[in-house]
């Protein structure tokens, strides 16, 4: 496993909360969408056996936690 993660941008672009961890494999990357405040991510692993399994896990979003950073309004 590798290292995943999920950043969050507000509507307005002005703030994110970036780079939240995610338990699934980085490579290859997983196949991602958001419905509502939940994460859905699929992806397959592959066993010792050479069996691939299709895993999907969802996610729900707690960005009460989070430190917003502000970010760069003139990139837009």
């Amino acid at each position: 496993r590798g290292d995943a993660y999920v950043s969050v941008v507000d509507v307005e672009h002005r703030k994110a909360c970036v780079d939240g961890a995610l338990d699934v494999p980085s490579d290859p990357a997983p196949v991602a969408s958001f419905r509502g405040d939940t994460l859905v991510v699929l992806y397959q692993d592959v066993g010792a056996d050479g069996a691939a399994e299709t895993i999907v896990k969802r996610f729900r979003l707690d960005l009460s936690k989070c430190t917003w950073e502000t970010t760069d309004d003139d990139a837009r």
